[in-house]
């Protein structure tokens, strides 16, 4: 049996076993009406809506670099406006926040970790920092026990993410130096511009599509690399392997595993994925 059989049959095996859970407590419950009462009494279960409050920062302290820890979604956008706000479920958590030194420090304790979610709402807590000035942040460094990280429309001199459990989506950035690593997520992104590029996956799936002007290092142990650069394949030296999924770079194709060695242009791609598929592609669409 291939590892992503096995794979496909773990997650199977657990959307069925808490679809059966989930039936066991509703029929306990008595019904929505009731899932409130457990979820306060319970802090694994969710119900089905949770209020929030926010925290925001004072607009006159002043930053240009960003420091993230702890348990949140964290957000850097353009925006129409300077803010910087927490928003978390009510009660639920413990934060700090403040400017040292030209950096904001931000780090978010979620005392809920939810097994079983009744709400069709998204609350998990989430900083969220809006730019007018795209290129007023230089520095971001995220180390995430869990949550998603959106970084869009910035021009950021470095980005150093650390994420146990979350997503990265770089759409419309422009980032100097970019270092990722993701235990379980996926790293995906349109329109991005990245001269120093390197990202280590455990259990996730890279898309990334821009201008990479610089070297490359991706390396995914269970998923897929896709990579779509948006300059010329003259311009790249490739090395690019798998030991059990296909092989695709400009054309040239090795199948079930292998690596493939192009090019001898001054930027350096190095791509490996265990169990999963590469494919590279050049120049514009």
């Amino acid at each position: 049996m291939g590892k992503k059989t096995k794979k496909f049959l773990i997650i199977c095996g657990i959307v069925v076993g808490a679809g059966l859970l989930l039936t066991i407590i509703g029929a306990a419950a008595g019904g929505i009406s009731s899932i409130d009462k457990l979820a306060t009494r319970y802090t694994w279960i969710a119900g089905p809506a949770e209020e929030e409050q926010q925290q925001t920062l004072d607009p006159s302290q002043t930053f240009d670099a960003v420091k993230v820890t702890g348990d949140a979604d964290l957000d850097i956008v353009k925006g129409s406006e300077d803010s910087v706000k927490l928003i978390y479920p009510k009660d639920m958590g413990s934060y700090q926040m403040e400017v040292k030194d030209g950096t904001l420090l931000v780090n978010y304790s979620y005392d809920k970790h939810t097994l079983i979610n009744f709400s069709s709402e998204d609350s998990s807590p989430r900083l969220v920092i809006t730019r007018k000035d795209p290129s007023s942040i230089k520095t971001v460094d995220a180390d995430l026990s869990w949550g998603d990280v959106l970084l869009q429309n910035m021009t950021i001199d470095s980005a150093v993410l650390k994420l146990s459990d979350g997503d990265v989506d770089l759409t419309g950035s422009q980032i100097g130096t970019l270092n990722a690593e993701l235990d379980y997520g996926d790293i995906e992104g349109d329109h991005v511009s990245c001269t120093t590029l390197s990202v280590n996956l455990k259990d996730g799936d890279c898309e990334l599509d821009g201008t990479f002007n610089g070297d490359v290092n991706i390396s995914s142990q269970y998923g897929d690399i896709e990579i779509f650069t948006r300059l010329a394949e003259s311009q790249y030296t490739v090395s690019a392997g798998s030991s059990y999924g296909d092989v695709e770079v400009g054309g040239t194709t090795k199948e079930d595993g292998g690596t493939l060695t192009l090019g001898a242009g001054p930027y350096k791609m190095a791509l490996q994925s265990d169990d999963g598929d590469v494919n590279v592609r050049f120049g514009s669409k």
